[in-house]
């Protein structure tokens, strides 16, 4: 006996559509089954000949809750993740006040969000300078992975050293914990924001300038050569250009275990229309082609709150932005699907057994032009329950 089953949908995998009745038992994918199988249940759904799609896994969700409320919080992150198609946010441990450095923390945490999520949801720990010996205490509590900067990052949290990650990632090597990294070279980003500071020049370029490729490069270099020196998992977040996913690549077929990630403005905007968001220019073509092969696991979005958008935007029309340098561009990537975009990601450790995750998935506008164009939730918004991760479009 089953708890739940739908029939009469049209089950979307990675390659193929077909129809298929799906059998869930404690909130899991049970069995996929022919159309017409006579099937035991407590409850049935006709999904009426809609698609059905694996819920998306969002693992890397900064919902600023708690401490910068004004900003996210989990009960509208959580729901615009819903909207979105996402099942499972992963939450990062920065822009929250305090920043997810120990077990204390994340237990305050767990309390003030918990009563608030729509969607299923877990926690990135905290990797900072000064919790090295916290790190074994958030990962026996659940952290699925840590979070570390080696460029520059906003005050509420701390950046490592090549030398203090090294430290860390051996820490965490024996825990088999995986850790994700920000890379850019801190002392590149630091002398070339003081170079173009210097020389007045206070324009998004000037930002963009600031921050060449060969920092990234240089960062993500040394972190593999630590994973590879370490044996620790890796993540690289936030990949934005095509020869960084190369040397992901290689590292893969070396040996180590390094995942990556990218974003959507890095697969679609060039540097004259949004330079403050990206350095691919014509090279975001090749990042589409790239990201797949390069294990690129996820594409998050990029937004900012409202107000501090509309008045960076009112002074970027003049040429201009006079804190350009101080601004930290948040990834806020659950409320921004509301915006249009649909964020994904799928860590396997997350699925159980059931469909493999989608290996595209795009903005909801081209969903609309499918015909894709009313989401059916009815069931998967319950609060503080458990849902099978799947979501029904018509």
């Amino acid at each position: 006996m089953y708890d739940l089953v739908i029939t009469g949908g049209k089950l979307v995998s990675a390659d193929r559509i077909f129809e298929a009745e799906i059998a869930i038992k404690d909130g899991k994918f049970a069995g996929f089954f022919s159309k017409g199988n006579s099937i035991q249940s407590a409850e049935i759904i006709n999904a009426g000949g809609n698609y059905v799609f694996p819920g998306a896994i969002d693992s890397h969700a900064h919902l600023n809750e708690p401490g910068f409320t004004w900003r996210e919080d989990y009960a509208h992150g959580t729901a615009a993740a819903a909207v979105g198609g996402v099942t499972t946010i992963v939450d990062m441990p920065l822009q929250n006040e305090p920043a997810l450095a120990n077990k204390i923390i994340m237990d305050k945490k767990q309390a003030a969000v918990s009563l608030n999520a729509i969607v299923d949801y877990c926690f990135w720990g905290g990797l900072l300078d000064y919790n090295f010996g916290c790190l074994e205490e958030l990962h026996n509590a659940g952290c699925v992975a840590f979070k570390s900067f080696i460029g520059p990052v906003s005050p509420d949290y701390v950046s490592l050293t090549i030398g203090q990650a090294r430290e860390a990632l051996q820490i965490l090597a024996k825990l088999g914990a995986r850790t994700g990294f920000h890379c850019e070279d801190y002392s590149i980003i630091k002398w070339e924001e003081k170079r173009q500071q210097d020389g007045g020049n206070k324009t998004w370029q000037a930002f963009l300038d600031s921050r060449p490729l060969a920092a990234e490069l240089i960062a993500v270099q040394n972190i593999l050569e630590l994973a590879r020196e370490t044996g620790a998992k890796i993540h690289i977040c936030h990949v934005s250009h095509p020869a960084v996913a190369q040397k992901i690549r290689e590292a893969k077929a070396q040996g180590i275990d390094v995942s990556g990630e990218t974003c959507g403005h890095y697969l679609t905007y060039s540097a004259p229309r949004l330079c403050a968001m990206s350095r691919l220019g014509k090279n975001s073509g090749i990042m589409w082609k790239t990201a797949p092969s390069a294990a690129l696991v996820q594409i998050i979005l990029l937004v900012r709150p409202k107000k501090k958008m509309n008045k960076s935007m009112e002074c970027s029309a003049h040429g201009e932005v006079s804190a350009v340098f101080k601004a930290w561009f948040r990834l806020c990537s659950a409320k921004g699907l509301l915006n249009g975009a649909i964020v994904l990601a799928f860590w396997p450790r997350f699925w159980g057994k059931g469909l493999p995750g989608l290996s595209v998935f795009t903005d909801k506008r081209a969903l609309w032009k499918l015909g894709l164009t009313r989401i059916w939730l009815s069931w998967t918004l319950k609060r503080n329950g458990r849902s099978p991760p799947i979501l029904l479009y018509t």
